[in-house]
C-alpha cells in the first residue's frame, strides 16, 4: 500500500496497492488493519517534547537491544557498564524501543498519551471526502506495561490505515497541522460550471511550531 499526501493541503497524490493472488480486495491503503508500531513513537515524542516533559537533549538510559522491549529494561532498569545514554534525538532516528517505553511511563503518562493520540486522530473519524474507519488505539493504558507497549509502537493493538500514517507524517512538515485528507479536487457539469470545490480543512494543531522544529 502506498500514500502520497500534499502536507499543505492533505490532498491525495497517490493512493493505491497491490496484493499476489486473484483474492479481490479494496483499496489496502484506506483499511485500519496495520499495526501503528513505531508511527505511534511520533506521538510519543510529541507528546513529550510539546507538554514540556521532555526535550530533544533529554538522556533516558537503557541495557539491552534497542529493538526489544522486555519489563527488565524498562520496569526494573540499573544502570550498569553496558549501559547507553542516548539523548532523545538518536533515540527517535533509531527507533529505541526501551527509551520510548520509559519516556512513556515516566515523563508522558497514560493520560498524556491518551490526549496526543486523540489530537492526531486516532479513536475518532478524520474528515475526509471518502470512507475513511478510525484508527484505534486498542489500549486502556490502565498499567504501566500497556502504557511501554503503547509508548514504543511494540504492539498489534493500534491499529492505523495508511492514509492516517501519511497524514500524520505531514503534519510534521506542515507547521503542526493536521491536514484532512481528500481526493476530489472540484466537479463541473457539462456546461463546465463548477458544482464543488475542495476547501483545505486544518483538523487540528497537533503540536506547536517549536515542537515541530
Amino acid at each position: 500500500a502506498f500514500v502520497a499526501m500534499d502536507p499543505d493541503t492533505g490532498a491525495i497524490l497517490t493512493l493505491t496497492s497491490f496484493i499476489r493472488g486473484e483474492e479481490q480486495l479494496d483499496n489496502l491503503s484506506v483499511r485500519t488493519a496495520y499495526p501503528a508500531a513505531s508511527v505511534f513513537k511520533l506521538i510519543t515524542a510529541t507528546a513529550a517534547i510539546d507538554s514540556g516533559k521532555a526535550t530533544p537533549e533529554t538522556v533516558l538510559p537503557y541495557n539491552g537491544k534497542s529493538t526489544s522491549l522486555y519489563k527488565s529494561q524498562v520496569l526494573r532498569h540499573k544502570d550498569n557498564k553496558w549501559t547507553r545514554y542516548p539523548h532523545l534525538t538518536e533515540a527517535f532516528a533509531k527507533s529505541i524501543n526501551p527509551v520510548f517505553a520509559r519516556l512513556g511511563i515516566y515523563q508522558v503518562g497514560a493520560q498524556g498519551l491518551r490526549d496526543y493520540a486523540s489530537r492526531f486522530g486516532f479513536d475518532r473519524a478524520l474528515s475526509s471526502d471518502f470512507g475513511l474507519l478510525p484508527s484505534h488505539l486498542g489500549l486502556a493504558l490502565d498499567d504501566e506495561w500497556q502504557l511501554a507497549e503503547a509508548a514504543s509502537g511494540y504492539t498489534k493493538d493500534i491499529l492505523i490505515s495508511p492514509v492516517h500514517a501519511a497524514a500524520m507524517a505531514a503534519a510534521v512538515v506542515n507547521g503542526g497541522k493536521l491536514m484532512a485528507p481528500h481526493i476530489v479536487e472540484s466537479l463541473v457539469d457539462g456546461a463546465n460550471k463548477t458544482l464543488y470545490q475542495s476547501q483545505t480543512e486544518v483538523l487540528q494543531q497537533v503540536m506547536s511550531p517549536t515542537t515541530v522544529e
